[in-house]
């Protein structure tokens, strides 16, 4: 019950236009050209280069992976659970992002035509692959864009059953409890297995990292290295789970706190020069894990 009073869960919905499709035709021919099997070859086809379709692109993956993904838990498809105390940050981050998608729209809106006409081209369009039929109408395209966030809803205790305005006798009430709890408890465990995942990932990416480094794999010119953001991307991400933490998890509530002492500030150049750092950045690293992983 602990979650019900630490979240609320937020509908959101999101679509695009894609301006691109699979071309059947041209993969047979480049297929055929390259004497490859028929069916091999997918050729995938941009409709225009128009700068605010490919940043609506880019803004809607964005918004996916580094604000619904990043502080919220999925909870069924189209809501997901949001911290109570996430809730400030990501109305900001929400409506900073909603600005840019409505000036991206007009602007799309404006030069979709002119977009249009360019890929006519050849040599800087599209050229023989041009094909009228593929493209739909300005209103059509900026119909297909939808950027919407419905009223955050509470989660339902077992104990709101009695607050009922109507007589639904002892036996159904007691029912309803039990279902309600029974959904929460699924509910519990499903929100700390995607914490855990979470953090879990971040931290075999870093084991993995130590491990390869200064290796060279059969095939590959140069040995193996990491980048900077596999080592100091873990005290943000331990921050940010402690807010997901929203069961108040033992395990995880340890594992994160284990995190912030003794891999949140640390120096990839020093790793990568300190072969005993190296190894007992692992060992703890590993050890974390092996106790996140005795959850389920």
């Amino acid at each position: 019950m602990k979650m019900a009073e630490q979240a609320v869960l937020v509908p959101i919905r999101m679509t695009r236009w894609s301006n691109k499709y699979s071309d059947k035709k041209l993969s047979g021919e480049i297929a055929e050209l390259k004497k490859a099997r028929p069916g091999t070859i997918r050729a995938n086809v941009d409709l225009t280069d128009n700068r605010a379709a490919l940043e609506l692109a880019s803004l809607y993956g964005r918004i996916n992976n580094g604000l619904i993904k990043k502080l919220t838990l999925p909870w069924r498809t189209g809501t997901h659970l949001l911290p109570a105390n996430l809730i400030d940050e990501f109305e900001k981050q929400w409506n900073e992002s909603v600005i840019k998608w409505d000036t991206l729209i007009e602007e799309l809106r404006v030069t979709y035509d002119a977009s249009v006409e360019a890929a006519r081209k050849e040599i800087t369009g599209l050229g023989l692959v041009f094909n009228e039929h593929r493209y739909p109408s300005v209103d059509e395209v900026i119909s297909k864009y939808s950027i919407e966030k419905d009223t955050y809803e509470l989660l339902t205790r077992p104990e709101n059953v009695n607050d009922l305005r109507i007589d639904i006798g002892q036996q159904r009430a007691d029912s309803m409890k039990r279902a309600i709890e029974e959904k929460m408890e699924a509910a519990a465990a499903d929100a700390n297995r995607h914490v855990q995942e979470r953090i879990v990932k971040a931290l075999s990416a870093l084991v993995d990292g130590l491990q390869r480094f200064g290796t060279k794999e059969e095939g590959h010119d140069r040995t193996s290295t990491f980048r900077d953001y596999t080592v100091t991307k873990l005290g943000e991400i331990a921050t940010v789970c402690q807010h997901l933490n929203v069961t108040d998890n033992g395990v995880i509530h340890t594992a994160i706190q284990d995190i912030k002492r003794d891999l949140s500030d640390l120096n990839p150049e020093v790793l990568r020069e300190d072969s005993s750092q190296r190894r007992n950045v692992g060992t703890k690293a590993k050890k974390i894990i092996a106790d996140l992983e005795g959850l389920y």
